[in-house]
């Protein structure tokens, strides 16, 4: 699955499921990067799992992805 298509999945996607374990969305190893969606505290939340080996990690839950992903288009599209 490529990156747009996960983006995507993750922005229309409406139900609640139950997960007990994570499930990978997206992954990259040329550059270390993956996504994962599990069930957190607050419900569904994705770990953004960058930088080859190094343990650099950013969790979101899933009802913030979808201003995330947009405020973070705009800030590299910024000039």
């Amino acid at each position: 699955m490529s990156l747009r298509d996960a983006i995507t999945k993750v922005l229309t996607e409406e139900k609640e499921e139950e997960l007990e374990e994570a499930t990978n969305m997206f992954t990259d190893d040329r550059v270390g990067f993956q996504i994962d969606r599990f069930a957190g505290k607050g419900g569904q939340t994705f770990q953004i799992n960058y930088g080859r080996g190094k343990g650099k990690f950013i969790q979101i839950p899933k009802d913030d992805m979808k201003r995330v992903i947009t405020q973070m288009t705009k800030a590299m599209n910024a000039k």
